[in-house]
């Protein structure tokens, strides 16, 4: 006789403001989704509230990272403070790329300018157990999400290595980082498998990483300034960032697609609810003495969600095909860049139905975010729309049967 085991989840889009911070946790197993917002002191809070209250050990199960831009990963100092973290996930940058990423921010700190140089090493130095990396992978067939999965704890020997990637850097980072690939510290991974993580849950990643010609013209440019420089070494020097200004001024749009995306959710349709409801149908809004001016809403349904950092939806056709088998079952999605406008595709509302949609913005964010075309097009749709920011969090919450 097989034993029914109930099962508690949460899921948080704390309120940064521009940017994003979402934290889960799965019976025992917590995880984080980027770490950052443009408000040092709204990260700062919202990060040592989770440390209290949410986190309360001293380790982080699963850290991913959808990408390197500071609204994303300005909170990582605090979040890693006394706290370890078993496995960190996140797309691999060259070192040409994270100068760009460098150069969009204008006034970067010292711990972000060192994060850029080498963020490995940085991550490795502060309590991580092991870093996977994702390089460019076609999308790819999902798997079929049966009883295939044995219980236990995340198995990463299901993804395959990515030997190409591997290859790039070894032959782009330092002899350390290197080290960190020969004592298996340091993964390179491909995204065509899912990966289970115990209690009857499953990621599944997805790096859509497109080269962009403009990248070409700035690298020529960087080298005329600094024919001798090592690009590691500029990361690390303001005032050298500041000459090179004018090589990523020339490029002009957005540099956004490089953006690791995961839906995560049960692995069986067999795992269901306690209290069967419609998505976003039952929502309460609660303050609490300890935070007054923090208002929670609570959607009292999660199976699955697909969290997209800043991906362009404008690709949406690799990443539909991607996650098809999971789409029907995505109830939460995170509006990708924030609302951008740019960045949306309306066809996603073709595969995704009757969802809940969440838009990690800041209340006075300039260009405004999110959209009132994006809000629209959901609306319009059906769906329900809630927005994370200074103030207001959405909670996501549910007790389950396995």
């Amino acid at each position: 006789m097989n034993r029914i085991r109930t099962l508690a989840a949460e899921f948080t889009f704390h309120n940064v403001g521009h940017g994003l911070f979402y934290s889960g946790r799965i019976g025992d197993f917590n995880f984080v989704y980027d770490c950052g917002s443009r408000k040092k002191g709204q990260i700062q809070s919202a990060v040592r509230e989770f440390k209290r209250n949410i986190l309360r050990k001293s380790n982080i199960d699963m850290l991913v990272l959808s990408h390197l831009h500071a609204d994303h990963i300005s909170g990582l100092d605090i979040l890693l403070d006394k706290t370890g973290v078993n496995t960190v996930f996140l797309p691999y940058l060259l070192p040409e790329e994270r100068l760009m990423v460098a150069l969009q921010d204008e006034n970067p700190s010292v711990s972000l300018r060192s994060f850029w140089s080498d963020p490995l090493s940085f991550l490795y130095k502060k309590n991580v157990g092991r870093i996977i990396l994702f390089g460019t992978n076609e999308a790819s067939p999902p798997e079929d999400v049966s009883d295939q999965y044995e219980e236990g704890r995340m198995d990463i020997n299901r993804l395959l290595k990515d030997e190409k990637l591997e290859s790039q850097i070894r032959d782009s980072e330092s002899e350390s980082v290197s080290r960190l690939l020969d004592t298996n510290k340091l993964f390179a991974k491909r995204h065509d498998r899912n990966l289970p993580i115990g209690n009857g849950w499953f990621f599944r990643f997805f790096n859509l990483h497109q080269k962009d010609s403009r990248q070409q013209r700035f690298e020529r440019c960087v080298r005329r300034t600094f024919p001798n420089e090592d690009l590691i070494d500029i990361i690390k020097d303001k005032s050298k960032l500041e000459k090179l200004r004018t090589c990523y001024d020339m490029l002009r749009g957005e540099f956004n697609n490089t953006s690791l995306v995961i839906y995560h959710g049960p692995i069986t349709s067999s795992l269901h609810q306690m209290n069967q409801c419609n998505t976003c149908s039952r929502i309460s809004f609660r303050r609490t003495w300890q935070s007054p001016n923090r208002l929670s809403i609570q959607l009292h349904r999660v199976i699955g969600h697909l969290l997209t950092g800043d991906v362009n939806f404008g690709n949406w056709t690799e990443i539909a095909r991607h996650y098809s088998s999971y789409l029907s079952r995505v109830d939460l999605a995170l509006v990708p860049h924030h609302g951008s406008r740019r960045s949306w595709n309306r066809v996603a509302l073709n595969d995704i139905v009757d969802a809940c949609w969440v838009a990690s913005a800041g209340i006075s964010s300039k260009p405004r975010h999110p959209n009132s075309n994006v809000c629209r097009d959901i609306t319009n749709a059906g769906s329900d729309l809630q927005c994370a920011n200074e103030v207001t969090e959405v909670i996501s919450c549910g007790r389950f049967h396995t």
